[in-house]
């Protein structure tokens, strides 16, 4: 299991005004489901789009910014589950969840729905 201190990285997982994805986002809807790792609260909504390093939730009540998660996402009868953090955050909008590290079988399933939603394999 990872902390909130090995969730770091400089970029956001939504571009704010000069910055840029590593990683292209695709449309992609998928039941989501949140916990907040320090609470316990769990929320459900779901995604907007998604992409390699994270996805963006589309939910009212966001949590905020650098807050660390369990999260849960489901489609395709898949379930990819993994620990995240809050890069954005926008109260009545949503929030963008950056991917904490993944191990080789929640990166199959990531490349796995890469696959589906584009049509090409990976490099």
């Amino acid at each position: 299991m990872i902390n909130a201190a090995e969730i770091t990285m400089s970029t956001s997982v939504i571009p704010r005004r000069n910055e840029r994805r590593h990683n292209p986002r695709y449309t992609f809807t998928a039941d989501a489901e949140i916990v907040d790792t320090k609470s316990g609260t769990r929320m459900t909504a779901h995604t907007l789009d998604f992409g390699r390093g994270g996805c963006y939730v589309d939910m009212f009540n966001p949590l905020p910014e650098d807050t660390v998660v369990k999260l849960r996402l489901t489609k395709w009868q898949q379930t990819l589950e993994t620990q995240a953090k809050v890069v954005y955050s926008a109260v009545g909008m949503g929030m963008g969840l950056m991917f904490g590290t993944l191990n080789a079988a929640q990166r199959a399933i990531v490349e796995s729905w890469l696959i589906q939603l584009t049509g090409v394999e990976p490099c």
